[in-house]
């Protein structure tokens, strides 16, 4: 007669299947981050936000959000850098003709 399975072999099957599918599919691993900037290294992020403004389940308002920010890499050293920012946000209601009115500028903190 046949010998069951031992149940900690069972439970450790799946495991293992699991891991070496991992390791053989790319993108189903973990990806690696790493600081690349170098001191005087300057870059500049943008997005858009689109938002609708919904009251008592009527739409109220349309805008279009965009934020802009500036960096500059002051210091780099061993995976960490000291950066400088301007923030800039600016609005449009897309109800109304024109273009973007910016409504905030700041400086980084710090």
């Amino acid at each position: 007669m046949r010998k069951p399975p031992n149940p900690r072999l069972r439970a450790f099957l799946p495991t293992l299947f699991l891991a070496a599918l991992a390791m053989a599919t790319p993108g189903l691993s973990g990806e690696e981050f790493a600081y690349k900037h170098a001191a005087g290294d300057r870059y500049r992020i943008l997005s858009t936000v689109h938002e609708d403004v919904y009251i008592n389940r009527r739409l109220s308002l349309r805008s279009e959000i965009l934020n802009r920010i500036a960096v500059e890499v002051l210091a780099a050293r061993g995976g960490t850098g000291r950066h400088r920012a301007v923030f800039q946000t600016a609005e449009r209601a897309l109800r109304a003709e024109g273009g973007f009115r910016i409504y905030l500028r700041y400086r980084q903190k710090g």
